[in-house]
């Protein structure tokens, strides 16, 4: 009998809409949330995962290349408004 590759039965799966890097000279994390619905609401933080920052570096790029294939293989560009990328600190030429 073939053993699986990879045992995904005991994963707890998470929804996030907001996220957090931290990052400092030996490591970082990564912490999702989800957006309150309601203003007197705050923020409700489900999931850390930290990493060696070398870890963070090739989640980020690898993270880029599978959105852009997908784009490429569909023909449907994932978008954000000018304004939010300002806000977040990202150039247009870069989101492309």
């Amino acid at each position: 009998m073939n053993k699986p590759e990879h045992d995904y039965s005991k994963l707890t799966e998470f929804f996030s809409d907001t996220f957090e890097v931290h990052i400092n000279q030996w490591s970082s994390s990564l912490t999702f949330g989800i957006r309150p619905t309601r203003e007197e609401e705050s923020h409700i933080f489900v999931a850390r995962v930290r990493m060696p920052i070398s870890q963070l570096k090739v989640l980020s790029m690898i993270a880029i290349r599978t959105v852009r294939q997908l784009e490429d293989k569909s023909g449907v560009l994932v978008d954000l408004p000018e304004e939010t990328l300002k806000v977040l600190g990202i150039a247009p030429e870069d989101w492309k």
